[in-house]
């Protein structure tokens, strides 16, 4: 009995490491999704104001095309994301794969962030800022 604890014990300590880490993957996943949704939410904003000049609503859809394309990507991920989650995707480079995703996405945001937040901000005089590379 004793040989069967200390066999099964680093095995059971090893299954609920993994499913903590799984769990941060979902957690993680889904902020990144709650980012994106707002961003493209405010750009969409931004997008509608008739009086951006031509280079900003440019820089506008250049953006949206972008969060677009992440988006579709993310959408096409989020099956091996769901297997990680559930435990089922146990190969160790598919789930680094998936955690380098999300890091990727985490990044990708911050930089899309990093791009609205200047035309959002009221320039001097009242008008929006052109974003970042809009100039």
């Amino acid at each position: 009995m004793k040989k069967l604890l200390l066999f099964a014990l680093p095995l059971f300590v090893f299954s609920c490491k993994s499913s903590v880490d799984n769990s941060a993957v979902g957690t993680d996943w889904n902020a990144v999704d709650s980012t994106v949704m707002a961003l493209e939410g405010q750009l969409a904003t931004m997008a509608a104001d008739t009086t951006a000049d031509s280079t900003a609503q440019a820089g506008y859809a250049a953006l949206g095309a972008s969060i677009a394309e992440f988006k579709a990507m993310w959408s096409a991920s989020a099956a091996a994301k769901d297997s990680v989650v559930a435990g089922t995707l146990t190969d160790e480079a598919r789930v680094a794969a998936i955690k380098q995703l999300i890091s990727d996405a985490q990044a990708k945001a911050a930089e899309w962030q990093g791009a609205l937040a200047p035309a959002a901000a009221p320039a001097e005089g009242g008008e929006a800022a052109p974003a970042e590379g809009q100039q």
